[in-house]
């Protein structure tokens, strides 16, 4: 790289620092080796601190996230699904937030039956065994600005098209959900105010919904966005949505 254009006294001028992932997902920047080297750091990171403690290992589902919506690989693909899929089983879940994203967007840009069909099944699967609403609401988002394509070859599964003509028919409909069960964890919170653990695991859940507070707020942003820069192959948008997604999350 490159020095920066000032220095330190008559020192060397300081190397201009930019993350993996960045480089990765600029135009004409992917390189296998690089990548590989970045994703045997995350996944160390991860074994050695644990799911849930390994800030490499986000910046890896969010890098997937981008990246694969214009430059699908079935190994990485794979591999984002496996380790989401393990994070969720242990309760943390932001890996299955950024899968998630990448089939909304992604699909919208790009359709795939397979993966739709793979959208679908964790979409249940984080409504029924996880008790979440970001899977469908993301699931409602893609139906909602995109949609199955005009052909008729792919069918909504029954029980997804059931909670989005019932319960779910619009945004403000999720809302309302998270509210009422704002409302039934403060319930819970107060019933357990004598007990740590019952007020770490309130905190913890009302941390997941401000992200997801924020996330809707900067959904907005990125489907404008997406809606200027239709049709553009420069890579180097995608990284503006990416640190764009990552202030919104991150941000507070």
């Amino acid at each position: 790289m490159p020095g920066g254009s000032f220095g330190l006294g008559t020192s060397a001028p300081l190397a201009k620092f930019q993350h993996p992932s960045h480089a990765l997902l600029e135009q004409h920047g992917f390189k296998q080796i690089v990548y590989r080297k970045y994703y045997k750091r995350c996944l160390e990171e991860r074994a050695q601190k644990g799911i849930g403690q390994s800030e490499e290992m986000n910046t890896l589902f969010r890098f997937w996230c981008y990246f694969l919506r214009d430059n699908f690989n079935d190994k990485m693909y794979n591999d984002f699904k496996k380790y989401a899929d393990e994070d969720a089983a242990a309760e943390y879940m932001y890996g299955m937030e950024c899968l998630f994203r990448f089939y909304s967007y992604g699909l919208e840009k790009n359709f795939r039956a397979p993966l739709y069909k793979d959208f679908e099944e964790l979409v249940l699967k984080d409504y029924q065994r996880y008790n979440s609403l970001y899977g469908l609401e993301k699931f409602w988002a893609f139906h909602h600005y995109s949609g199955l394509p005009a052909d008729g070859s792919v069918e909504v599964c029954p029980q997804l098209k059931a909670l989005l003509e019932g319960p779910f028919k619009n945004l403000d409909c999720f809302r309302e959900e998270q509210q009422r069960r704002r409302a039934a964890l403060e319930v819970r919170r107060a019933r357990r105010s004598g007990s740590w653990g019952g007020r770490r695991s309130g905190v913890m859940e009302l941390e997941m919904q401000r992200r997801h507070r924020l996330g809707d707020a900067a959904e907005q942003a990125r489907r404008a966005c997406h809606a200027v820069t239709a049709g553009s192959s420069d890579t180097s948008c995608v990284a503006r949505h990416w640190l764009w997604e990552s202030i919104s999350e991150w941000g507070s």
